[in-house]
């Protein structure tokens, strides 16, 4: 959100616009790969009658909820973090609060 706000700021315009639609289609294209791999049919169909090793286990989809749910936490907490993160630099940017308690005996 920060580059698309900047960008625009900036009035590149036309690199924020493709950059975004190319977000979008590379978001599609991994949703059916992600669709395809864990919900798609197994082929060939296992002779045995399983449904295949990787297909409908509860181990997948209990990883599809975790990795859901980190997402949905960093997506929902991004203000703080961002803070955090730029909190973080500017002390890396002033290195004098560092060399004081670095010189400190």
């Amino acid at each position: 959100l920060s580059l698309v706000r900047e960008g625009f700021d900036t009035s590149q315009y036309l690199v924020t616009v493709v950059a975004i639609v190319v977000s979008l289609l590379t978001l599609v294209s991994m949703s059916k790969i992600w669709t395809g791999l864990f919900w798609g049919a197994v082929e060939p169909e296992p002779s045995s009658g399983r449904s295949g090793i990787l297909r409908r286990h509860r181990l997948m989809s209990t990883s599809t909820i975790v990795l859901v749910a980190g997402t949905l936490v960093v997506a929902l907490s991004a203000g703080p973090i961002y803070d955090y993160c730029e909190a973080a630099a500017q002390q890396l940017a002033d290195a004098s609060r560092y060399i004081e308690a670095v010189m400190r005996p």
